[in-house]
C-alpha cells in the first residue's frame, strides 16, 4: 500500500517499533504477537496492518531505520563514489563501516542488549545480518569503478558482515562495546592482510 506518511503515520511508526523493540529485549522476535506490539505502543490493531503486513515487516522497517542512521553516522563514507575521497585500501573503508556499525550500538545499547541476547537464534538475527550484508555489498559495488577484487563483492560482504556482526554482538553481551577504539584494533588486527582486494 503507497501512503502519504503525515507527522501522525510517523509518530504511529516510531511507536510501534519502540514498542516490538522493547519486548524484543525481553523476548524472542518468534515469540512477540502483534497483539501485544500494540498494547504497548497504543495503537490499534487495524492501524497496525494498514501498515505492516506483520510483526516481520515491522522489524523489517525498524532495520531500514537502522541503516539509515549508520549511513548518517558514517556520512560520505557509506556513500562513497568519488575516485577523489577514496581511502587507501579497502580494508580502512570496511573500518569506517564497523565503527558506524559499533558507534550505533553504543548509542543505542540499553535495549539492543537485551534484543540481541534474546534473538541469537531468531528469524530477527537472520534478518538484521542479511541488511547489513546488503548495504555492505552495495557501498561495495559503488566501489568498483575505482577498487578491483580478487573475488565477488556479495562474497566479501557476507565474510565480513557475519564476522562484524557476532563480534559486535558479543561485544554488546558482555558490556565491551563502549571500548570502540579497542575493539577496532581488534577487527584491524584480525584483517590485517590485505587478501581481497588485487595488488
Amino acid at each position: 500500500m503507497i501512503e502519504v506518511d503525515d507527522s501522525r503515520v510517523i509518530r504511529t511508526k516510531k511507536s510501534l517499533r519502540e514498542a516490538l523493540l522493547k519486548l524484543m529485549s525481553k523476548h524472542n522476535l518468534d515469540d512477540v504477537r502483534v497483539k501485544n506490539i500494540c498494547t504497548l505502543a497504543g495503537v490499534n490493531r487495524g492501524t497496525f496492518y494498514k501498515h505492516y503486513d506483520d510483526k516481520y515487516a515491522l522489524f523489517d522497517d525498524y532495520l531500514s531505520k537502522l541503516v539509515s542512521e549508520v549511513e548518517s553516522i558514517g556520512g560520505k563514507c557509506l556513500r562513497y563514489d568519488s575516485e577523489n575521497d577514496i581511502h587507501t585500501t579497502l580494508i580502512d573503508l570496511y573500518m569506517l563501516f564497523s565503527v558506524q556499525i559499533m558507534k550505533y550500538f553504543v548509542k543505542n545499547s540499553d535495549i539492543l542488549k537485551g534484543v540481541v541476547v534474546n534473538n541469537k537464534e531468531s528469524l530477527a538475527n537472520f534478518m538484521f545480518t542479511n541488511r547489513m550484508e546488503k548495504a555492505y555489498n552495495d557501498f561495495l559495488n559503488r566501489m568498483r569503478p575505482v577498487v578491483k577484487f580478487e573475488i565477488p563483492a556479495d562474497v566479501i560482504s557476507m565474510f565480513c558482515i557475519s564476522g562484524l556482526i557476532h563480534l559486535v554482538m558479543y561485544w554488546l553481551e558482555t558490556g565491551q562495546i563502549k571500548d570502540i577504539e579497542k575493539n577496532t584494533i581488534s577487527i584491524r588486527t584480525i584483517l590485517q592482510h590485505n587478501l581481497y582486494i588485487q595488488k
